[in-house]
């Protein structure tokens, strides 16, 4: 799939470029480095999600619709890669708009199901992922692109 080679491209160019830090575990031997990388293209963005270095999973925000993959437009899903008893939950939010995309309470790996509706065109949201446990959660930094 598309997102899954951008995901596999983004990790290999991105390391560096990755923010927030989330130390998770009852002691320094058992923490876990969280940390995001983001890219995006017209009509698209992906923010991925990095535990110690390793995909956890990813958002992946589609603007237009793709008919020869089957992918609505003005929509987005999240994915979690890691048995590891977190879950990867996405926001976007515009005004009055405020949509959830989340694998809380699913076996990994799982891909949530496309969040979706229409969206005036050219739009602006604000978009970012949480990787979430119970009421704990670390979010990236909102990625804005146009609906």
């Amino acid at each position: 799939m598309k997102f899954i080679q951008r995901a596999t491209t983004l990790l290999a160019a991105t390391m560096l470029a990755a923010t927030g830090t989330l130390m998770a575990g009852a002691s320094p031997a058992s923490a876990a480095s969280i940390t995001f990388a983001f890219d995006s293209g017209n009509g698209w963005g992906q923010i991925v999600v990095l535990r110690d270095g390793k995909s956890a999973g990813y958002l992946y925000w589609n603007a237009d619709p793709d008919t020869a993959l089957g992918w609505p437009g003005d929509a987005f899903l999240v994915h979690d890669d890691l048995a590891d008893g977190y879950g990867i939950e996405g926001h976007l939010v515009s005004g009055t708009v405020d949509r959830v995309a989340t694998t809380r309470g699913k076996n990994s790996p799982y891909t949530s199901p496309w969040n979706t509706g229409n969206l005036p065109e050219g739009l602006q949201v604000a978009l970012h992922v949480c990787y979430v446990k119970g009421t704990s959660s670390i979010c990236s930094a909102k990625m804005i692109k146009g609906a």
